[in-house]
């Protein structure tokens, strides 16, 4: 089929602000029906039922509560493609020119060794190896299962499916987007940290239903290829990608970082890739969300850049005014500024459920051996 030959260039796009603040982070913590918090109590973990659905706000509590930063939990989505199989450059591997998934792993592998002590990772390749009939369904095909489950110390097991499999097949991104928030979401673990980092060198598809291959915008190898060879596969998935990472940020508060690697080919392509990164932010995200990758240096930069974004200065207050200068933040008997700037202070990064982040120097303070972090609260003061 037309959409196995073909090979997609893009950018890397870093749902925004990942690639501009060192020790930024966007999470997905839930705060769960039924929150309590007693004043000198820490970090008091939500009542009620284990589902993890977030329900309704944190409510203002009076007091001085000592805050646990979130555990951070991350599936890696890996594009197996077969266009994984060409350089960075879209042109044919070689020794000098190493495919975008050798590169992928070179640049991943420290990255992961670097937090598989303090990060719960697992990791979902798409799509499923072939069974070698050569059908598209057999070439798009995501199981729901994870091919690395979710686990400390598993830097080697996720490393190692890059060396037992190789590309091929579509690019069914949709599909493996919903796998992988599925399998975060399974367990029952409260005041976590979860996203997805998407690596794929393409533009989505591998979805035929609903779509015409004469008219569809066609991610083959050329523009005619979707029409010659009827291939509805091969049409670009946009849509139901975005949205797919739009509704895992919306109703399961995980976020997804979103690299594309390769060339800008086409501008379809890379304006899904941005919108898909748009999708898997925040709302109130406004940098850029493009960061190209065209040389190994920029894509071993960008999961550096992620690699700072889940260092430990995400933290839950169980008690949220609506008024900032109704909590007084304190780092290390330090105590920190509200900064909305994102510069050197705390913010919020969703007050409806009490989630804070500290930038900067706080970032730094909150990161140093025997951290402790405390929140005072006046609910007098909240209006």
């Amino acid at each position: 089929m037309a959409f196995l030959r073909s090979y997609h260039f893009a950018v890397l796009a870093v749902a925004a602000p990942l690639a501009f603040i060192a020790c930024g982070s966007k999470t997905g913590l839930l705060i769960d029906d039924g929150t309590t918090a007693t004043a000198d109590a820490g970090f008091i973990l939500p009542s009620g039922d284990d589902s993890g659905t977030i329900t309704k706000n944190v409510p203002c509590t009076d007091g001085t509560f000592t805050l646990t930063a979130a555990q951070a939990e991350i599936v890696f989505l890996i594009d197996r493609s077969g266009s994984m199989d060409f350089g960075i450059d879209g042109k044919t591997a070689t020794g000098l020119n190493p495919s975008r998934w050798d590169q992928l792993a070179d640049a991943l592998s420290p990255v992961l060794s670097s937090i598989q002590g303090t990060v719960q990772m697992g990791a979902k390749f798409f799509p499923e190896p072939s069974n070698g009939s050569g059908d598209p369904e057999s070439a798009c095909l995501v199981e729901s299962t994870i091919d690395v489950p979710l686990a400390l110390h598993n830097a080697d097991a996720i490393s190692s499916i890059f060396q037992s499999s190789m590309p091929g097949g579509g690019t069914p991104t949709a599909a493996a987007v919903k796998a992988g928030a599925s399998i975060l979401t399974s367990t029952d673990t409260r005041a976590v940290t979860r996203f997805m980092v998407l690596a794929t060198d393409g533009a989505p598809n591998c979805a035929p239903d609903g779509k015409d291959p004469n008219t569809c915008v066609c991610t083959a190898v050329t523009q005619n290829q979707c029409k010659m060879f009827g291939d509805a596969y091969s049409c670009l998935d946009g849509n139901a990608t975005v949205k797919a990472i739009a509704d895992v940020l919306a109703t399961q508060k995980v976020p997804t970082f979103v690299i594309g690697l390769g060339e800008q080919e086409r501008p379809e392509f890379t304006t899904v890739l941005d919108q898909m990164a748009v999708a898997g932010g925040r709302p109130r995200d406004t940098a850029p969300h493009y960061y190209k990758v065209l040389v190994s240096q920029d894509l071993t930069d960008a999961f550096t850049q992620i690699q700072a974004s889940i260092t430990q200065c995400t933290f839950v207050t169980p008690s949220k005014p609506d008024n900032p200068d109704a909590i007084s933040i304190v780092v290390n008997g330090v105590t920190v500024v509200n900064d909305p700037t994102h510069t050197n202070g705390w913010d919020y990064v969703n007050k409806n459920f009490g989630e804070i982040q500290l930038y900067g120097t706080a970032c730094d303070l909150a990161k140093a051996p025997r951290t402790t972090v405390t929140a005072t609260v006046d609910c007098k003061l909240m209006h």
